[in-house]
């Protein structure tokens, strides 16, 4: 016995010492890596400077530095590179290492957005609908909304879909929110399916179907939506679209609850009423063995309020969002895992 408990004493320490070996690999990587991408920006290549400005802005190879961040990025949007047009964009947005400016915001993106950037667009058309930088225009966000969302940028189908659900910039229609929504579901975007899904359990735009409903809160669910997981519960609750199930019921409201959701909250509390120690043990079980499944490619964000995203997200287009706003492409995607901004861009 003494035995066992020692090797899983020393099991932890030599998994820990082996994560900290690759995390120092990766780190010499990373520095050899940013040389090399330092070293052709210097010479002039426009991809390489906004790779350059990306190192600088997650700290890839380099310490971060949103100054000299915004110095590559104009370098290379000063060359007519859409992404660093966007990525400069982002820079004022935000206020990332340059005075927030939004008229300046714009300007950039509509540089790139003008070359057809997709995440360029979305922006735009956020800046419209807000009135950031421009005059308050639901009609033109609509307009660039909708160029974006034929690149397939998920989360221009989404304002796409709000835009014709309210009616704001276009004519109310909610058979084509409901097109819009699908498009972006079937991107895998979390907000996206648990809209459809909302669409079907009330019959906005399609006919009324509480299993179609289930089906796409369950898909947001699964990825850790907690409006959905809660909404989601609630049809286990009552046995609507599925059969009656208050241990799966618990598992979702219990999830969502987890995360902040207070309507979950209140109706956990109500359905335990109702429920046996045995039962809501059980519940707590299932519920701590959840794993959100991540979507191969979004293109979404979980906020659709300001600039671009809040989660780095697969536009479709062969670039992703990070959680500021910049654009990183598909290499950067390595093995799964996303780094940070420093590999060649390619859109």
């Amino acid at each position: 016995m003494k035995t066992i408990r020692l090797m899983w004493t020393l099991l932890p320490i030599l998994l820990g010492a082996g994560t900290e070996q690759l995390h120092a690999q990766q780190a010499e990587a990373d520095r050899k890596r940013f040389q090399e991408i330092k070293a052709e920006a210097e010479k002039g290549d426009a991809t390489a400077q906004n790779n350059l400005g990306n190192c600088y802005v997650y700290g890839v190879g380099v310490l971060k530095d949103f100054s000299e961040a915004v110095k590559w990025y104009r370098k290379a949007a000063d060359q007519g590179d859409s992404t660093a047009q966007s990525n400069l964009g982002s820079s004022y947005a935000y206020g990332h290492g340059v005075a927030k400016d939004s008229a300046e915001a714009v300007k950039w993106f509509r540089k790139a957005a003008d070359q057809g950037n997709a995440i360029a667009q979305f922006n735009l058309g956020v800046c419209y609908a807000d009135g950031n930088g421009v005059l308050k225009d639901s009609g033109e966000a609509v307009k660039w909304y909708l160029k974006a969302a034929d690149q397939k940028y998920a989360t221009a189908q989404i304002n796409l879909g709000n835009c014709y659900a309210k009616g704001d910039g276009v004519t109310k229609d909610s058979a084509e929110a409901v097109k819009w929504f699908r498009m972006a579901a079937d991107q895998g975007d979390a907000l996206a399916q648990a809209k459809l899904g909302g669409c079907y359990a009330l019959g906005d735009g399609v006919l009324k179907d509480s299993a179609e409903a289930v089906k796409w809160f369950r898909k947001a669910a699964d990825q850790g939506d907690p409006t959905a997981q809660s909404i989601l519960g609630g049809h286990y609750a009552v046995g609507d679209g599925v059969p009656k199930d208050y241990v799966e019921a618990h598992k979702w409201l219990n999830l969502a609850s987890a995360q902040g959701n207070e309507i979950a909250r209140k109706k956990l509390a109500t359905l335990e009423r109702g429920m046996t120690t045995e039962q809501i043990a059980d519940a707590q079980r299932v519920a701590r063995s959840f794993k959100p499944r991540k979507a191969l490619e979004m293109g979404a964000s979980e906020s659709r309020q300001g600039i671009a995203a809040t989660r780095p997200a697969g536009s479709g287009t062969g670039f992703f969002i990070s959680e500021d706003g910049f654009l990183i492409t598909n290499e950067h995607v390595v093995k799964g895992r996303r780094k940070s901004g420093c590999s060649p861009a390619r859109e």
